[in-house]
């Protein structure tokens, strides 16, 4: 649950940083690049989705993810699945208790 919390953040202070200036919830419907996130790195690369419902689903990963000497993730090394354990995140959730009338991102 805080996993989703903290990517919710994430996800609105990319948009915020980005200069959305979204003044509902409706505003934000649709799929937004990402800019910026802390902790992935300098250019990370990803995406934001929301829809009209309160769902939203993000991937955040590092530009410069760590590469495989098996060149499949599947056949990775401990060191190699260590080494990589946080360089990308995916998440989906619901918003539940928000006001879909007001949204303040500053």
């Amino acid at each position: 649950m805080n996993r989703y919390v903290v990517l919710t953040g994430i996800a609105l202070a990319a948009l915020a940083s980005s200069g959305v200036a979204a003044q509902t919830a409706k505003d934000l419907v649709g799929t937004w690049t990402l800019d910026s996130a802390g902790g992935f790195g300098p250019n990370p690369k990803g995406y934001v989705m929301f829809d009209a419902n309160g769902h939203f689903g993000a991937l955040l990963m590092r530009s410069d993810l760590s590469k495989y000497v098996s060149n499949r993730r599947t056949q990775g090394t401990a060191e190699e699945y260590e080494a990589t354990r946080y360089e990308a995140s995916g998440s989906a959730a619901s918003v539940v208790g928000m006001d879909p009338t007001r949204l303040d991102l500053a």
